[in-house]
């Protein structure tokens, strides 16, 4: 039983959604250029921190150095249409952009609170924010689940 249901999600799996050529490459290059931007701005932090505690500015530019070398190994797996784990970003990722987008909003509503006036744009803004890190989630939730259901069982009858 357990096999022939490995064999029909198995041909459901081979259907990969396929973007435009022209739409992928020119997202690709776009995001590479942009990260490629970005590190090179953030190494100043590294090679020049000008603030007054220069050890926080250099892991500050660390940190930004690798997540846009993150980024430029995204761009280029979008360019030569490599992408993994279902899509082009995992479900760990996902969850992860998901927990900032669930919780920033929230808590910089707390912060900010005391001290200005929030308008009604601002407070729209985190609703979406809330409603996109849900989103995300969700298809993190769906990608692992395809993926566990994708791996081979076992079964010890």
């Amino acid at each position: 039983m357990n096999l022939e249901r490995c064999e029909t999600d198995n041909s459901d799996a081979s259907e990969v959604r396929q973007w435009h050529p022209l739409i992928r490459i020119s997202t690709g290059v776009f995001v590479a250029v942009i990260a490629a931007a970005s590190a090179v701005f953030s190494s100043v932090l590294i090679v020049d921190p000008q603030t007054a505690d220069p050890a926080i500015a250099r892991l500050v530019g660390i940190a930004m150095v690798l997540v846009s070398l993150w980024l430029i190994s995204t761009g280029l797996r979008l360019i030569a249409n490599r992408p993994d784990h279902g899509g082009l970003l995992s479900p760990l990722v996902l969850r992860l952009v998901s927990a900032y987008m669930i919780l920033f909003p929230p808590f910089a509503i707390a912060v900010s609170f005391k001290n200005s006036e929030w308008s009604m744009l601002q407070y729209a803004q985190a609703f979406v924010y809330l409603l996109g890190g849900i989103g995300l989630w969700k298809l993190a939730s769906s990608r692992s689940l395809a993926a566990s259901e994708l791996q081979p069982r076992s079964d010890e009858d």
